[in-house]
């Protein structure tokens, strides 16, 4: 299925070609394969059959069907596809419950309390795995209560990248000093580490006003009508900085701040990425 991965415009063909096959055929193995097949052509089509799947008692059909669920759900916290994801979050198999707390906790937007209980259940999951999951998911939704259990996770020899991402989207003060030991030029560290430590944020913070400042001072010279805002997006501790131009183009605020060392290069960057030359539109 990488075809589909790979060019949107086929996606349609394929699923439907997928979903053709699922309806005609109970091989456990070609079930096996139109799962994940579904779950790469991510097509809400995909949903019913998922479902239906996600109870077969095939243990690799279930975690191709946990695997493919977030991809094809939408934000809906009460939709089918999130209903399937909370009962395999009681799966038997390891596995599949550590896919299931993944898709509910790191890869989709939806949230509701069924949601958050779920995740709470899994912090007392057997499975380590299952249990960081868990926790990630909680941190990316600001519950503070998962404070102790990061701290003790970055306490540990060598922590998981998901760790330091539940460190960012926590952005406690608390946290700065366990995080001092560690590789600051690895980018996800240094978002945990500039998150955590208040007067980074602060620079931070500021250099992104100044950015978004900058962008519509551009604007307005060269009276083209365009703007700029900052907006925080859902669930996710970067700012987007929101260019509306002729394309509408959306950036990660303090990725374009990577892009050079001063506030003038990352403002150069975002006006070269939006078509807009030195000299005008």
């Amino acid at each position: 299925m990488q075809v589909a991965e790979a060019r949107e415009d086929w996606r349609d063909l394929v699923t439907t070609s997928v979903l053709e096959l699922a309806a005609r055929d109970d091989d456990a193995n070609v079930l096996w394969s139109v799962a994940g097949a579904l779950g790469r052509c991510a097509d809400v089509r995909a949903v019913p059959v998922l479902c239906d799947l996600a109870g077969h008692e095939d243990a690799d059909i279930r975690f191709a069907v946990t695997r493919a669920l977030p991809f094809v759900m939408d934000d809906d916290p009460s939709g089918d596809a999130v209903d399937k994801l909370l009962e395999l979050a009681g799966d038997a198999e390891d596995d599949i419950r550590e896919w299931a707390m993944f898709g509910l906790g790191s890869l989709g937007f939806a949230d509701s309390r069924e949601i958050r209980l779920a995740l709470r259940r899994g912090l007392d999951d057997p499975c380590e795995a299952v249990r960081v999951e868990a926790i990630h998911g909680l941190a990316r939704r600001g519950d503070m209560t998962v404070l102790p259990l990061v701290a003790a996770l970055l306490s540990e020899d060598d922590p998981r990248s998901l760790t330091f991402n539940a460190a960012e989207y926590l952005a406690h003060p608390d946290l700065a000093g366990l995080l001092s030991r560690f590789d600051s030029d690895d980018p996800g560290i240094r978002r945990a580490v500039m998150a955590c430590d208040p007067r980074l944020r602060s620079s931070r913070e500021q250099a992104c006003y100044a950015l978004v400042a900058g962008v519509q001072a551009e604007f307005d010279q060269r009276r083209n009508g365009f703007s700029a805002a900052l907006a925080c997006p859902l669930l996710d501790p970067d700012l987007d900085l929101i260019v509306a131009t002729e394309t509408n183009d959306t950036f990660g605020a303090f990725d374009v701040l990577r892009q050079g060392p001063t506030i003038d290069s990352a403002i150069a960057h975002v006006l070269r990425a939006s078509g807009i030359t030195s000299g005008g539109e």
